[in-house]
């Protein structure tokens, strides 16, 4: 698919169908083109690493608790790709993401005001 590609370090966005970070790592590693890429994953089957899946709360009270977490993992124990980006926000489950396309990496603290229909 990316050898159509004329050039070096593209960016791909994937969906949650076909990223893993098996395949982040090939597009970014063993091609001539180097293609970055970003998108969200699903957490069977991805070789997510097991420090940053969430699994889905099942009570409203825990998933009013979760709502808003944030959990990041920078992947530094392969030697040909360096700074894998993976992480998940909590909303109303788990969104895991996967990038090896991140240029930087840093904390917002962000502030809003929502309603909850469990807290209210």
């Amino acid at each position: 698919m990316f050898e159509q590609l004329k050039g070096k370090h593209f960016t791909c966005d994937l969906d949650n169908l076909y990223i893993s970070t098996k395949f982040c790592c090939a597009a970014l590693t063993e091609i001539s083109q180097q293609i970055m890429t970003h998108g969200v994953c699903r957490t069977s089957g991805c070789r997510l690493p097991t420090c940053i899946i969430m699994q889905e709360k099942k009570t409203d009270g825990d998933k009013a608790a979760a709502r808003g977490q944030v959990k990041v993992a920078v992947l530094k124990d392969n030697r040909q790709l360096k700074d894998m980006v993976v992480f998940y926000v909590y909303n109303t489950k788990p969104v895991h993401f996967i990038y090896t396309a991140a240029l930087s990496l840093k904390w917002i603290k962000m502030k809003k005001q929502v309603y909850d229909k469990v807290t209210n």
